[in-house]
């Protein structure tokens, strides 16, 4: 079986969980639950899981987030669950982040496999108000919503407090790649989900980010976004 269902498998409990009479879409043994279903999909399914990381770092990982999932939020939850998948270190077996706005997720992401999204919105991660892409001269600003229009084309030096390359080698532990190509192919569309880049310790905040950028001339600039959360807007 190809190594891409492992994706479909470990991500199926948490996309199509029930809500729960708590401030959770779903409880902490839900959680655990879906924790586990990933562990045993990662083992029974993948042709050659352990190639590159060990069994028994795959189950001390497991071990050490299920006993930390009553501490997090949901987001950091299904980060820390894709950080695991992604550890794998094979391109090809990933654990889907269910987005509001599926639309501008990388064709990689959602190929293959594709996982229903959550019937909640309150499990899909939320979007930034600009694009980003990766040049061979630094991040820059490629797409933006109207109010943003003006950091169209300019390069990303600091995301909060974190110096762009950082933020950049920060997101490698929630993206799925064999060479540093597609890693940097995927870097611009991690950096765009604020609860992503909040997980990570990228962001202060998932719900507003402090981008410092430069024009041309190198006339900085810094721009408080606000992330865009209402699917459809």
């Amino acid at each position: 079986m190809r190594n891409w269902w492992v994706a479909a498998l470990a991500a199926f409990a948490f996309l199509t969980c029930r809500a729960a009479d708590n401030p959770r879409t779903i409880t902490d043994e839900q959680w655990t639950d879906d924790l586990r279903q990933l562990a045993t999909a990662v083992k029974e399914v993948h042709f050659k899981p352990f190639h590159i990381l060990s069994e028994d770092d795959f189950d001390a990982a497991i071990k050490r987030l299920e006993s930390e999932i009553a501490q997090l939020s949901e987001p950091e939850i299904v980060v820390r669950m894709a950080q695991i998948v992604a550890s794998l270190g094979d391109g090809h077996t990933r654990l889907h982040i269910p987005r509001l706005y599926p639309e501008l997720a990388l064709r990689a992401e959602l190929g293959h496999s594709g996982t229903p999204a959550p019937r909640h919105d309150s499990l899909k991660f939320r979007q930034s108000p600009v694009r980003f892409e990766l040049f061979s001269d630094g991040l820059f600003v490629v797409g933006a919503r109207p109010q943003y229009r003006d950091l169209i084309s300019r390069k990303v030096l600091i995301m909060d407090e974190t110096p762009v390359d950082d933020a950049i080698h920060r997101v490698r532990a929630v993206s799925f790649f064999e060479n540093d190509s597609r890693a940097r192919l995927m870097a611009p569309d991690r950096l765009a989900l604020p609860d992503v880049t909040n997980a990570l310790g990228i962001s202060a905040s998932s719900d507003v980010m402090r981008l410092t950028t430069a024009d041309d001339a190198g006339q900085k600039l810094t721009t408080a976004l606000s992330t865009v959360d209402k699917p459809g807007h």
